[in-house]
């Protein structure tokens, strides 16, 4: 396995060796999830909403409890062009 990343934010954050790797982690964890559950016991997860995404966040909640991880869900509501800016800035 590559070495692990940090942050997860943009394909380009991240080498097609590292993509591979994450494509198969997740096709086991898919096919044995018990094996995973509270792998990540006194981990934090943060995520931070732009807009609001029901169905997003309470997916990722989900996937930390699953996980054993603690976790904050961050809601704030910026300015469109504020978004386009940032999009672009962190490609």
């Amino acid at each position: 396995m590559t070495q692990p990343m940090q942050h997860f934010t943009h394909t380009d954050d991240c080498s097609t060796e590292q993509l591979h790797d994450l494509l198969e982690l997740t096709l086991k964890i898919a096919s044995e999830p018990g094996q995973y559950f509270g792998r990540l016991a006194g981990q934090l997860l943060i995520n931070l909403f732009y807009e609001a995404s029901t169905r997003t966040r309470v997916s990722f909640e989900t996937a930390a409890k699953r996980l054993g991880m603690d976790w904050r869900t961050l809601r704030q509501k910026l300015n469109p062009e504020l978004v386009k800016v940032y999009s672009a800035r962190s490609r």
